[in-house]
């Protein structure tokens, strides 16, 4: 699970990454307010996560999030990417 603020290039700080739980849950704590999209990357371990390049191909399977300043729990569904199928896509030409 990846946490990505909107200027990834610029924002390392507010980067935040977890493996979900067996049940698909996952907790990211001390996320400063702001816009964020959240990806799931399955066996993304080895994913240069701070390779803005290498994020671009995953932000369309994403889901954007507001983290208000009061701080709260959000709930949000995102479905694992695979590395491989993402890698594929890019591959395929446009028209």
């Amino acid at each position: 699970m990846l946490l990505l603020p909107n200027d990834p290039a610029h924002n390392l700080v507010r980067f935040r990454r977890d493996q979900s739980d067996s049940d698909g849950t996952f907790t990211l704590r001390r996320i400063l307010p702001g816009d964020y999209t959240v990806i799931a990357v399955a066996d993304g371990w080895d994913l240069a996560w701070t390779d803005p390049a290498v994020l671009k191909a995953y932000l369309g399977g994403g889901v954007r999030v507001r983290i208000q300043p009061q701080g709260g729990e959000y709930q949000v569904k995102v479905a694992a990417q695979s590395k491989h199928d993402v890698a594929a896509e890019n591959l395929q030409p446009r028209n």
